[in-house]
């Protein structure tokens, strides 16, 4: 069963895991949540660029639902943005289910 197959929908998802709360994003502004945004191609090298990249739903629905359901204890990301706020989220729901799995089965200093 693949990710699509065990994840009916992502409003259903956002329901369960409120991300978009964190991120201060209204889902009825937002419009449809699986809908990709599209961007000129050099838009992310214009030096003139004043503006941050809006957040994709549908992208970090994914990483979250892939931290916790692989029960992931840590992370190592490379940049700054919402996604840092998703993965943190994704850790404390794993850390509340999981931590004492982890604290007697895996030899860590600093899990989660």
């Amino acid at each position: 069963m693949n990710f699509f197959e065990k994840l009916n929908s992502y409003e259903d998802y956002l329901r369960e895991n409120p991300i978009h709360e964190l991120l201060g994003i209204d889902l009825n502004e937002y419009g449809e949540v699986q809908k990709k945004l599209e961007h000129a191609p050099f838009r992310s090298v214009d030096p003139d660029l004043k503006e941050a990249f809006t957040p994709e739903l549908d992208d970090l629905v994914r990483l979250h639902y892939l931290v916790t359901s692989r029960n992931v204890t840590t992370i190592l990301e490379f940049g700054v943005g919402k996604s840092s706020f998703v993965f943190d989220h994704a850790l404390n729901l794993n850390e509340q289910r999981c931590s004492s799995f982890v604290k007697n089965n895996l030899r860590r200093s600093n899990p989660f």
